[in-house]
């Protein structure tokens, strides 16, 4: 490897590059060089000689110069040769000036005896200054404080745009030898590290001095270098690297060139305290700019941005550029740190941190409470307001909170100047006396011509002139209440109504300017006389200009640099201004913009603005301007009743100078705090309120309750601070509501909607007897199966107004109900990581929780229960008090057991510690109570704000006339639904045990269905597509987010690691009966409740894994598209995301299977919907969307190619691709079979199937119509086939009116048929896998008892087939995603074959017993003939033939019955015939004879 600097070879190859470049210099541009003249060249090398001759040594010292090249030196200089390399290939000046004298005769610099360049001659030859300005603090003062910070600037600048074109020049000879391959990477590097071998270098020099402190001024000479530090604020190693890039990898000159101008018009120098320098390397940028930093962007957001906000040691920087007119940079740093003085947060954070946790995890800290309060717009609502100035790179107008006073007398030219700046163009509002006395004097008929006034005339004028004065107020006044910019159009000739007017508009947050409009009296007389209009008298003129002109040193001082100075004697009306007054206009109106926030928009934009570079003026905002009590400013006076005000505290963003100003207004409200217990942070992030909760943790406290209107400053306590902590908290939003005006807006909406009269009131009993008689003949989504947003849609009249209104019902329901929903899955997902984290914790006692406790029937688990039961001081039912005294002394003398305990109650953070006891405790256990906390307490939460607006809306008197004007069935369906959604349950039915034993007992067999269902995970990823749409995500942007592979990869996990998904596939939200049945067994002890509540979450989780697939791989591409939605209207990165994750959320639970509440109909959620409905999930969400899309087209609401696309793909495109599938359509077309009658079944079948999706989905009375039309289609089925009819089916489709009775009809019928078809071959197949006698089995358990057995046994088969490659590879697949060997046309061969087997053994059997009755039958007949051949006296013949019989015997000899072999073996006669030869038949007989030799 190569080390640079002691390589000596590398080094003369440098050097001979040094040669080179000046070479290329020289070179005319038609041979391809630059073209430069001798001086240029001379000038140029005055800059390298920082570069490569001013270290003293060559390489790391080891080398030395001899006959213009180095050679090794054996006898280093001490003090030279230290081994490090400086980056310079020439020994020093006289090395460095005679090698440049050999390059081209045209170069020939002279030294003086002592080593230097002799810049007199230099001067005299080439006319070219030697001498460049020194790169130090205290040198730069020096010159600053001779010649004056203008020339300096100007200098330079001037040196570091000579030195940027020297670096331009050195890297596009450098990188294009690169390219060429005349040189190596190595020669490259060296130029690099030539680059940082002194202060003096180009690229050192390529940065001028832009910024300087203040108080650099008045560092005394002899500590400049220990005080100030000369600071490159774009690093020279971060600058080195850039530049290396953009010319390593941009081909095109051009853009290189922009590039490269891009990072170096943004390379400047600050002269900065040193400790300011040291906090900035504390922060880990001395060598790097800030983390967002983007080429060519804000360079002193590495200085000034969140992360070094609030250190004590920056400081505020003034800008030397004279066009930047004094602008100071950095005095929000520097205000905060000279007001809070705070350590840096990185390091404080880490120390509090761990002394907090370590506090909170002491099992035996005593609960101490506190409540901590934001200010504005949670405990007061008030007009105090944060100022903000943010560059605005642009150059757009921005006349907001700025206002221009116009100074000069009449016939100035002041409107000729307005016009010609393009004021009103701009957006600023004209607030001028004159117009509106000239538009009242015309109105009451005095002359245009002011000499031609009558005294009467005169006096008329004068009291017209005070009334377009308060006209003139009043216009000014609205505009400032705007923040409009605006233009005093007057003339300055009062200095006290000028600096009131000043005063008055600084006082609302203005920024002021002044254009002073000069003319000579001569000029200003003579265009007086010339109007046609608003003409003065000559006595007038005078003392208008007079006063004026006095008053114009004044202004200049008033206005500062924002005083415009403009003098039209010469100019004509169309003749441009002078372009330093343009200019200097256009940095007031353009350069930056004044914006107003509230102290909610502060902690949501304060941090954003800060690193564009933005600026904050706090005065307004170190007041409490008319003052109301907030939102929560009644909870702040009870918990000052309840604990008294010691532990109640006031954290605000305000500066520090607010807090007593709070604390007055706070006893003039009639409370008080002590003033110590404000604290006022001038710091709107939530980093810095997370930092002081944690300071209060270390203290000691462990019980918080935190108020704060900015949802980031509560998310960031809750999750970053006070959860990592493990102390009890309960942390709440503030939020304005407009619940004083609910009422009346619904009671409006119903009159628009419906004509009613919003005053008017219904009774209860004009409700009753009229809702009786309305709406009882809906049937396409009556209200009964509507989800709540579906019935709010009645309220919707039509166009822009239904618009207005169902944004009305957003606001006011439907968004607080999705931020419930949120923050309660939330907390959901945080209990369940913190329990457990906290079974972790406490292992030893994780494991004994279900054993028995000595002495004793109780669990340790139950022990620990009681413990806390008792220590929140509840009564605990169906315990004695000696049992409840015993457990407690077992769990308080037991470390593990009582450290686990309180880690329980801190997981809770209820207000007792605990949840209280119900009446069946002893059947659950701690995994139910967190169940039912969140069921029940922090559910109730949650939903405050929901439930507030609800029952204003939803009042009585509100329902009594719902009911009058939409029947009682809509207002039974609307009670029913928010009682759901309030209480968190879709099971409101029937507390009778029967009812519900027999309902869970018919709904478990969904478990059983979906038990490892991988078919329906595989239908599941349809779903994904549900989230394109024709704005945001159409399509195209879609596939454009999608291909932002990186992008969508984070967003992707992101939603699927969300609480929201977790808590879909933890809760079994998917389906009803499947998160209802979870949830009532949840905690129980019930043996066969546990397995199947086991049952359902192992069975689901392919399905679950599916859903969360496809909501996160649809839902990426519109969450991100969704935020660059919302960043475009304006919105913060932090909002932006925060609204499209919830409206992703919202969408995701309309568009794929959910349970919540709001999103299930009163007849799916009413027993018999349980039974009718079951599996309707989805397409009764489908179907509601579709009635909805409808709707909202007829009525002309919203966009109209969006509700068409919804109509069809929700209602065909989406149905046909799920029912194809659902039926292996697919199969038809991979498959071999051309049967037509299969392909027409199929067919049918699916088209039947998409009917029946949207029947079912529109209720119970939809599913009626489907079963109706399903038995008479199975009836005539069956009829068609005449005496093999089986109306067993028809009965199978009535009983499928519910889908589980029908499931288990189905599966009882099945086995009894298999049985019936396989009953030979089930004890032949034994324990073969493919017996249908597990079939058989299979199905009656799972009918009987919803063990999915049969599930499994289809799980083995499909593997079994699976596995044998004589199948296609794509049935395989279809079986491996759960489709039935029928589906897909596959028979089990073996079955087959074995049935045929046994049907030909079968006949075989028959003919031989057909044989044996014939000869029964011939035997009978025998002995008939016998007995008349005894009684005719004949001899006996054989019973078989003629022969005679044997004597006594019924047989002949031949026939003759005779002992056989055992083995039935035939073997040849062992006789002889007549002739001696062998007898050649064969027998079975066991003396070996045949039947004539036997």
């Amino acid at each position: 490897m190569t080390v640079l600097g002691a390589d000596v070879n590398n080094l003369n190859k440098q050097r001979e590059l040094v040669g080179g470049q000046i070479r290329h210099m020289l070179m005319p541009k038609k041979e391809g060089g630059l073209g430069l003249t001798p001086a240029q060249v001379v000038r140029n090398i005055m800059f390298m000689t920082g570069q490569y001759a001013s270290a003293a040594k060559a390489g790391d010292g080891s080398f030395k110069a001899q006959d213009n090249v180095l050679v090794d030196n054996p006898l280093p200089i001490p003090f030279i040769f230290t081994g490090r390399f400086r980056g310079q290939s020439f020994e020093n000046m006289t090395d460095f000036i005679n090698f440049i004298n050999t390059i081209d005769p045209s170069i020939n610099i002279k030294l003086t005896k002592t080593g230097r360049i002799d810049s007199k001659q230099v001067m005299e030859q080439y006319g070219v200054e030697t001498s460049l300005l020194s790169q130090s603090s205290k040198t730069t003062l020096a010159y600053i404080n001779k010649n004056g910070i203008e020339l300096f600037f100007e200098k330079s600048l001037a040196e570091a745009t000579e030195a940027r074109n020297l670096i331009k020049m050195q890297m596009e000879y450098f990188t294009g030898q690169l390219k060429n391959k005349k040189i190596s990477k190595i020669d490259l590097a060296l130029l690099m590290a030539s680059y940082g071998s002194s202060m003096r270098s180009p690229l050192r020099r390529a940065a001028n001095v832009k910024y300087i402190w203040d108080g650099a001024y008045n560092v005394p000479k002899n500590l400049i270098g220990s005080e100030l530090e000369y600071e490159h604020i774009k690093p020279q190693n971060f600058i080195s690297i850039k530049l290396l890039d953009i010319y390593l990898t941009e081909n095109k000159l051009e853009n290189r060139n922009d590039r490269i101008d891009a990072e170096f018009n943004n390379y400047h120098v600050a002269i900065i305290p040193k400790k300011m320098e040291e906090a900035i390397t504390e922060v880990g940028r001395k060598f790097v700019m800030q983390n967002n930093y983007v080429e060519g962007g804000n360079v002193l957001g590495r200085y000034y941005d969140m992360v070094t906000y609030g250190h004590k040691d920056m400081v505020a920087l003034t800008n030397i550029d004279p066009a930047a007119q004094g602008q100071i940079v950095g005095q929000s740093h520097e205000r905060i740190a000279n007001k809070i003085q705070t350590t840096p947060k990185r390091l404080k954070d880490t120390q509090i941190r761990m002394d907090a946790r370590k506090l909170s995890l002491s099992s035996k800290q005593p609960t101490k409470g506190i409540s901590v309060w934001d200010f504005d717009d949670t405990l007061a609502s008030t007009k105090s307001g944060v100022l903000a100035r943010i560059p605005n790179k642009a150059m757009s107008p921005k006349p907001q909170r700025k206002v221009i006073f116009l100074a000069g007398g009449p016939g100035s030219g002041k409107s000729t100047v307005i016009k010609n700046l393009g004021l009103e163009k701009q957006g600023f509002k004209i607030v001028n006396q004159d117009i509106s006395l000239q538009w009242l004097a015309k109105n009451h008929g005095l002359p245009t011509d002011m000499r031609d006034f009558t005294p009467e005339q005169r006096s008329k004028w004068g009291s017209l002139s005070w009334e377009a004065r308060d006209i003139a107020k009043r216009k000014k006044i609205k505009f400032q209440g705007r923040g409009d910019g605006i233009i005093v159009d007057g003339t300055g000739a009062s200095k006290t109504s000028m600096t009131a007017q000043v005063n008055e508009f600084k006082r609302k947050g203005y920024d002021v300017s002044m254009v002073f409009v000069e003319t000579s009296l001569e000029t200003a007389l003579t265009r007086n006389k010339a109007r046609k209009e608003r003409s003065l008298i000559d006595s007038i003129v005078k003392r208008t200009w007079s006063s004026v002109m006095e008053n114009k040193k004044v202004f200049k001082e008033m206005f500062g640099n924002n005083f415009v100075e403009i003098n039209t004697d010469n100019l004509k009306q169309n003749d441009p201004l002078p372009l330093k007054a343009i200019n200097k206009m256009d940095t007031f109106t353009k350069s930056y913009a004044k914006e107003r926030l509230t102290a909610e928009q502060f902690a949501i934009e304060g941090a954003a603005i800060l690193e564009r570079g933005g600026e904050f003026d706090f005065s307004e905002f170190e007041m409490v301007r008319e003052g109301q009590p907030g939102p929560f400013f009644e909870k702040f006076i009870n918990r000052m009743k309840k604990y008294g005000p010691k532990d109640n505290f006031i954290l605000t963003a305000r500066p520090k100078e607010s807090a007593p100003h709070i604390h007055m207004w706070l006893k003039m409200e009639g409370y008080e705090i002590p003033l110590k217990n404000i604290t006022a942070l001038g710091n709107s992030t939530a980093e810095a309120k997370a930092l002081w909760i944690l300071e209060k943790v270390g203290e000691g406290y462990n019980d918080f309750y935190f108020a704060d209107d900015a949802i980031k400053n509560v998310e960031e306590v809750v999750q970053s601070m006070l959860d990592q902590v493990d102390v009890k908290s309960k942390v709440q939003q503030a939020r304005y509501k407009f619940s004083n005006s609910m009422n009346k807006e619904f009671n409006n909406i119903l009159e628009q909607t419906t004509k009613f009269p919003s005053f008017k009131k219904v009774s209860g009993i004009l409700a009753q007897r009229r809702g009786d008689k309305v709406g009882k003949y809906k049937f396409f989504v009556p209200p009964s199966a509507e989800d709540f947003s579906g019935l709010l849609y009645a309220f919707y009249t039509k166009g822009k107004l239904g618009e207005k209104q169902k944004e009305f019902f957003k606001k006011a329901l439907l968004e607080p109900y999705a931020i419930a929903m949120r923050g309660l899955n939330s907390r959901k997902q945080t209990l369940t990581n913190d329990y457990g984290e906290l079974k972790k914790t406490w292992r030893t006692t994780n494991k004994i929780l279900g054993e028995k406790i000595p002495e004793g029937d109780y669990t340790y688990e139950q022990a620990i229960r009681v413990f806390l039961y008792d220590k929140a001081g509840y009564e605990i039912p169906a315990i004695s008090n000696r049992d409840r005294r015993r457990l407690v002394s077992l769990v308080s003398n037991d470390a593990n057991l009582e450290g686990f305990a309180n880690g329980l109650s801190l997981l809770l953070q209820v207000p007792n510690g605990y949840v209280k006891p119900g009446s069946f405790w002893l059947t659950s256990n701690i995994e139910g109570d967190i169940y039912n906390y969140t069921q029940k307490e922090a559910r109730q939460d949650a939903l405050a704000e929901w439930k507030e607006n609800k029952d204003i809306i939803f009042s009585p008197d509100n329902l009594n006339k719902i009911q009058y004007l939409y029947g009682s069935n809509f207002r039974e369906a609307l009670e029913d639904i928010l009682w759901r959604m309030e209480h968190g349950t879709n099971r409101n039915f029937g507390q009778n045990r029967l009812v519900n034993n027999f309902s869970n007992w018919v709904n478990n067999s969904v478990g059983a269905i979906m038990f490892f269902n991988m078919r329906s995970a595989a239908l599941q990823t349809i779903s994904s597509v549900n989230y394109l749409n024709w704005s945001d995500n159409n399509p195209y942007k879609a596939a454009v987010a999608f291909s932002n592979i990186k992008q969508f990869a984070k967003d992707f996990s992101f939603i699927f690691n969300s609480d929201m998904l977790k808590q879909r596939r933890g809760g079994l939200q998917q389906d009803v009966n499947a998160n209802e049945i979870a949830n009532v067994i949840k905690g129980q002890k019930n043996k066969v409740g546990a397995l199947l509540n086991y049952l359902l979450r192992k069975g689901f989780l392919p399905t679950q894994i599916a859903d969360s697939f496809a909501i996160s791989s649809g839902g990426a591409t519109f969450y991100r598209n969704r935020i660059k939605t919302y960043i475009k209207k304006g919105m913060t990165q932090a909002e932006a995301e925060s609204k499209a994750w919830l409206d992703f959320q919202e969408i995701t639970e309309a568009n794929q299977q959910s349970s919540r509440p709001d999103l299930i109909s009163q007849q799916q959620a009413s027993s018999l919907g349980r039974l009718v409905l079951a599996f309707q999930n989805t397409p009764m969400q489908y179907t509601r969307i579709i009635k909805k899309a409808i709707l909202d087209l007829a009525a002309g609401r919203g966009d109209a190619k969006t509700h068409i696309s919804k109509i069809l793909y929700y209602g065909a495109i989406q149905n046909f691709i799920f029912t194809a599938l659902q039926s292996a359509l697919f199969a038809v077309v991979l498959g071999d079979d051309d049967d037509d009658y299969q392909i027409k079944k199929k067919e049918q079948r699916i088209a039947n199937n998409m009917i029946d999706t949207i029947l079912r989905g529109t209720g119970v009375s939809g599913a009626v119509v489907s079963t109706i039309k399903n038995m008479i289609i199975a009836f005539l089925k069956e009829e068609e086939k005449e005496w093999r009819a089986d109306h067993a089916y028809t009965l199978i489709a009535a009983l499928n009116l519910s889908p589980p009775i029908g499931s288990k009809a189905r599966k009882l019928y099945s086995a009894t048929q298999t049985w019936e078809y396989n009953r030979d071959v089930i004890p032949e197949r034994g324990f073969s896998l493919d017996n249908p006698g597990y079939q058989v089995v299979g199905n009656v358990v799972s009918a009987i008892t919803n063990f999915p057995l049969d599930r499994l046994v289809n799980k083995a088969n499909n593997l079994s087939h699976v596995l044998n490659d004589e199948h296609a590879a794509w049935q395989r697949m279809a079986l491996l995603f759960g489709y039935n060997t029928w589906d897909i046309g596959i028979r089990d061969e073996d079955i087959e074959q074995l049935k045929k087997d046994i049907k030909k053994r079968k006949k075989e059997a028959k003919n031989d017993q057909k044989k044996t009755e014939e000869a029964k039958v011939k035997e009978a007949e025998g002995e008939k003939k016998q007995e008349k051949e005894k009684k005719e006296g004949k001899k006996i013949t054989c019973l078989v033939c003629k022969l005679p019989a044997l004597p006594g015997q019924k047989y002949c000899t031949i026939h003759e019955k005779k002992p056989q072999r055992e083995d039935g073996k035939k073997v040849k006669c062992k006789g002889f015939r007549t002739n001696g030869s062998p007898c050649g038949m064969t027998t079975s007989n066991k003396s070996g004879y045949c039947y004539y030799h036997d």
